[in-house]
């Protein structure tokens, strides 16, 4: 499992490993893009910028996807993101 959590608020969300494995494409343009790497086995902090670009980044990935499961796991990834960055500027994502 992968939490993401908001350090300040101490709110958070999880993903299951199967969740993680279906929105690897997202973090893998995240990695390309920062080199900041968020994977299912270590701790990554974030700021509220890093956020906003995996958020952006699955909005981009969501316009294209044409599997509606999976358009439908993103738009729950989003509006996970959204909730936990309502406040707040420190994330950690951390991975079993």
């Amino acid at each position: 499992m992968i939490d993401f959590y908001n350090e300040e608020l101490g709110i958070s969300f999880s993903l299951e490993y199967n969740e993680f494995d279906k929105l690897k494409p997202i973090f893998d343009e995240f990695y390309r893009k920062t080199g900041l790497s968020i994977d299912e086995y270590g701790d990554t902090r974030l700021i509220i910028d890093n956020l906003s670009l995996i958020k952006n980044t699955a909005i981009n990935f969501c316009n294209q996807e044409t599997d509606k499961n999976a358009r439908v796991l993103i738009q729950s990834f989003i509006r996970n993101l959204e909730i936990i960055t309502q406040g707040g500027y420190n994330f950690l994502v951390t991975g079993d």
